[in-house]
């Protein structure tokens, strides 16, 4: 599928629109083909979030919340939480050490080296 530069601006807003309303969303960080090519195979999202839920209950609830995405484009979604609990005075922009899978780090380490990343913001 190829997109336009505009065609893939309103998919960013749309992933914003999705999460942006979700308390435990910290930021979102799309990587991959989506980022670097006009032709992309999917969206790849990193929610870096801080919750107490269960990986599993986090994750399907993401999803089902980026099914509007999921309908124009696959979505694969990562879930990234913070290695430690983070103060209460931490905001969206705060800098904090997050813990991912392994994979996860590989892949987002391998799009920052191509390029291949943009963070989102809302306020």
């Amino acid at each position: 599928m190829t997109l336009t530069a505009e065609e893939r601006d309103a998919l960013k807003q749309q992933v914003v629109a999705c999460l942006r309303n979700e308390p435990e969303v910290r930021r979102i960080v799309l990587f991959g083909s989506f980022v670097a090519s006009a032709s992309p195979q999917d969206v790849d999202v990193a929610v870096f979030q801080e919750s107490e839920e269960g990986y599993l209950s986090l994750a399907l609830k993401y999803r089902r919340l980026l099914r509007p995405v999921a309908n124009r484009i696959p979505v694969d979604v990562i879930r990234c939480v913070p290695r430690t609990p983070l103060a209460p005075s931490c905001t969206k922009s705060s800098r904090a050490r997050w813990s991912m899978s392994a994979e996860a780090r590989q892949w987002l380490a391998y799009a920052r080296e191509n390029r291949q990343v943009t963070a989102l913001s809302w306020e």
